[in-house]
Formats: C-alpha cells, sequence, structure tokens
C-alpha cells in the first residue's frame, strides 16, 4: 500500500498524475492543474499493480481530460474538477468508481484561454 499526501502538479505537458498502484493506495488533498493531457490518470494497463485506490480529496482544473480511470477501482471522497478543456471524469468500461461528492462544471471548454 501507498500513501499520497498534500500534492500539488501544476502546468505539465503530459499527464498530471499518472497512478498505476500499488493496490489500496490512499491518496488526499490532491491538486492538479494545467496538464497538457490527463489530469489524474488511474491505470492497470502495465498489469503489475492493480491501480486502486481511496482518495480523500482531489481537485483537477484546465487539463486536456480532468480524471480518466481505466481498468482501476478507485474510490473518492471529494472530486472537483473543473474547467478542463475535455471531460470532467472518464471511466471506461472496464473500470469502476464510487464517489461520495462530485463538483463537475465548466468542462469542455472550446478555447484556451481563462475567464
Amino acid at each position: 500500500e501507498s500513501s499520497i499526501n498534500d500534492l500539488w502538479i501544476f502546468d505539465v505537458n503530459k499527464i498530471g498524475l499518472n497512478y498505476k498502484g500499488p493496490h489500496d493506495g490512499q491518496l488526499d488533498m490532491i491538486m492538479i492543474g494545467e496538464a497538457d493531457s490527463i489530469g489524474a490518470l488511474f491505470d492497470t494497463r502495465v498489469n503489475v499493480f492493480s491501480g486502486a485506490a481511496v482518495v480523500g480529496r482531489m481537485h483537477v482544473y484546465s487539463c486536456s481530460t480532468g480524471v480518466y480511470i481505466d481498468s482501476s477501482y478507485v474510490k473518492f471522497n471529494y472530486l472537483e474538477t473543473e474547467s478542463n478543456f475535455g471531460k470532467a471524469l472518464y471511466v471506461s468500461p472496464s473500470g469502476k468508481v464510487l464517489i461520495g461528492l462530485l463538483r463537475a462544471y465548466k468542462n469542455n471548454r472550446t478555447y484556451k484561454g481563462f475567464e
């Protein structure tokens, strides 16, 4: 198991957070902003770990896609995903998610400016 707390990822030209495990990870107070690709990717395609995680609080903004869950099991207590240029949250057909409170607004923007 892993623990990641108080992490701020900002202004990256790829994926902000690419979480692949280990399984049953505990993440809290994660803020991701202005990633040119996916803000947070929960991924098990590497077939090493399950990528399953429990996320206390996560805030993702101004990314191409906010949160992408691919073949993982993720529980969010609080997820805020806003002002992303594409989807706020994408869950693949093999992904599973449980969200206590979801705040998703101002997503699918068609321009690259800020309001």
